[in-house]
C-alpha cells in the first residue's frame, strides 16, 4: 500500500503543531468535559426530579390540609361557652333561662351533661339548647355555709365514745364529718369537757363543748359453766353448750373457746381453753379438760338414758308447774327415791346418771349427775359445781348451780342427802358458806368460777 507523504515548511508546521496541539487539548478536555457535563446535567436533572416531588408533596399536603379545614367546618358542633353560673349548696338550680337571658325557650340539657350533685361543691358542665342550637354552661357549686349542732352530755361505762356519739343532730346542706379537737383521756376517771368538731364538705368548722363522764372498767369478764366434759371415741363435743359469759359493764363480751388440742379419735384427757374480753380489753381466761374414753360392758346408750329419764319426768312434772315449782320437784324426787352409798366411778356423768335411776344409790357424784339430767332434759340451764379439797386426802364434792330467768341469776342445788335436815334446793352463797363454816368446810370452792347468787333465798 503507498503511503502518501505531504512535505510541509516549516512554517507550515508550526501552524500545523499550534493547531494541532488545541486540537489535542480540545479532545483531551472534551473527554474530561464529556463527563463533567454529563454529572453536572445528571446533578440538575436530580434537583428538577426533587423539586418536582416536593412541589407535589406540598400539593398533597395542602390538599390535605384543605380537606381537613372543609371537615372541621363542615361537622363543628354549633356549640360555645356561654355563661357560669353559682348555686350555694343544697339550694335550687339556676333556671335555664337564666344562662341565657336574652334569649327564649331556653332549656338545660342535663341528660346530656355530667350529674349535678347539688349538695357537692364542685364545677359542673351542663348543656344547653335555644333556638335550635346547643351552648355550653357551667354551674359552680359553692358551699359557704358552716353546720350547726345540737350535742349531748355522755356518761359511759367503760370506754370512750366516738366524738360523733355527743351529737344528737345537725345541719348542713352536704355531708359533715364529727372528730375530736381534744380527744378525752382513757385513763381518767370522772369527768371530762371535750370539744367536738364539725367540718362540712366546703372546709366550713364548727365546735362545739360537752361533758364526758368515764366510769373505768377494771373488772373481768366472768365465764361460767366450763366442767370437765366426757366423751366417748369418735363423738361429737358441744364445746359451748351451758356455758355463759357476763360483764359488769360491757353487756355483750366476746368469747371463744381454744379446743384445737382434743382428739376425739384417741382416748386420753384433752385441754380446752375459754377466752372472754370485754370492750374496755378486759380478759378472763378459764380452762377445762374433755376426757375421751372407751366405751366400757355397761355402757348404755344416750338415747335409752334419755328414754328413762324422760319417763320419770312426766311423772312428777305438770304443766302448769312454774320453774321453781319443777326444781322442787326435782330435787325432792332424787332425795327420796335413792339411798345414798359411798363409792361411784366418776369417768361418765351420764352412766353415773343412769346408775342411779336404776339401782337408786350412789353418792354425791350420781345425785348430782341425776340432777343436771333432769335440769337439762327440762331445759332449765344449770352448772357444775366442785368442791376444792381442803387438805390431801379430802373427799370430792359435787352439786349445781340453777337460773331460773335464763342465766341472769343463779342458785345452789344440792341433791345430796345430808343429816341436817335443811333444805339445799335454790339456796345462796351465804346460805352455803354458813353451812360450809359449820360442817368441815364442806362447801369449799374456788368463787371466781361461778357466778355470785342473790342475797336472799327464793
Amino acid at each position: 500500500m503507498l503511503q502518501r507523504y505531504v512535505h510541509f515548511s516549516h512554517k507550515e508546521r508550526t501552524d500545523e503543531r499550534s493547531c494541532l496541539t488545541p486540537k489535542r487539548e480540545v479532545q483531551t478536555a472534551g473527554k474530561d468535559g464529556m463527563n463533567y457535563y454529563s454529572d453536572n446535567q445528571r446533578r440538575k436533572k436530580y434537583r428538577r426530579k426533587q423539586r418536582r416531588s416536593l412541589y407535589a408533596l406540598i400539593g398533597v399536603l395542602s390538599a390535605v390540609l384543605l380537606v381537613l379545614v372543609l371537615v372541621l367546618l363542615l361537622i363543628k358542633p354549633k356549640v360555645s361557652m356561654y355563661a357560669e353560673l353559682e348555686m350555694e349548696a343544697g339550694g335550687e338550680f339556676p333556671a335555664a333561662q337564666s344562662f341565657l337571658a336574652e334569649k327564649r325557650d331556653v332549656q338545660v340539657l342535663y341528660a346530656n351533661s355530667s350529674a349535678v350533685k347539688p349538695n357537692v361543691p364542685g364545677v359542673y358542665d351542663v348543656m344547653l339548647t335555644c333556638e335550635g342550637k346547643e351552648y355550653s354552661a357551667r354551674i359552680r357549686v359553692k358551699d359557704t355555709v358552716a353546720p350547726t349542732a345540737a350535742v349531748q352530755d355522755i356518761n359511759s361505762l367503760g370506754r370512750v365514745p366516738e366524738a360523733a356519739d355527743f351529737v344528737v343532730s345537725y345541719e348542713d346542706a352536704t355531708e359533715v364529718t364529727v372528730r375530736y379537737v381534744n380527744a378525752p383521756a382513757a385513763d381518767v376517771e370522772g369527768e371530762q369537757i371535750v370539744t367536738i368538731e364539725l367540718e362540712d364538705l366546703g372546709g366550713n368548722k364548727n365546735q362545739y363543748q360537752a361533758k364526758l363522764t368515764l366510769t373505768i372498767d377494771r373488772e373481768a369478764p366472768v365465764i361460767t359453766g366450763v366442767t370437765d366434759k366426757t366423751v366417748y371415741l369418735n363423738e361429737s363435743v358441744s364445746y359451748k353448750s351451758g356455758i355463759t359469759v357476763t360483764d359488769d359493764m360491757d353487756p355483750n363480751p366476746v368469747w371463744d373457746v381454744d379446743a384445737d388440742a382434743v382428739d376425739l379419735t384417741k382416748v386420753g384427757e384433752y385441754p380446752v381453753t375459754y377466752t372472754a374480753r370485754d370492750a374496755s380489753g378486759n380478759e378472763t381466761v378459764v380452762s377445762c379438760v374433755v376426757k375421751v374414753l372407751e366405751k366400757k360392758d355397761y355402757y348404755v346408750p344416750y338415747e335409752t338414758i334419755y328414754q328413762e329419764v324422760d319417763a320419770i319426768l312426766e311423772q312428777i312434772i305438770e304443766e302448769d308447774m312454774t320453774l321453781q315449782e319443777q326444781v322442787w320437784a326435782v330435787y325432792v324426787w332424787i332425795r327420796t327415791n335413792n339411798t345414798y352409798v359411798n363409792h361411784s366411778d366418776k369417768e361418765d356423768w351420764m352412766q353415773a346418771a343412769h346408775v342411779m335411776m336404776t339401782e337408786n344409790k350412789g353418792d354425791c357424784f350420781n345425785y348430782y349427775s341425776l340432777c343436771k339430767l333432769m335440769l337439762d332434759r327440762l331445759g332449765i340451764p344449770n352448772m357444775d359445781v366442785r368442791k376444792v379439797k381442803n387438805y390431801e386426802g379430802d373427799s370430792d364434792h359435787y352439786w349445781s348451780l340453777v337460773s331460773l330467768d335464763g342465766g341472769n341469776t343463779w342458785y345452789h342445788v344440792d341433791t345430796t342427802p345430808r343429816t341436817n335436815p335443811a333444805s339445799f334446793c335454790l339456796v345462796t352463797d351465804k346460805f352455803m358458806d354458813d353451812y360450809s363454816a359449820a360442817n368441815g368446810n364442806c362447801f369449799n370452792r374456788d368463787k371466781s368460777l361461778y357466778p355470785a347468787t342473790p342475797e336472799e333465798d327464793l
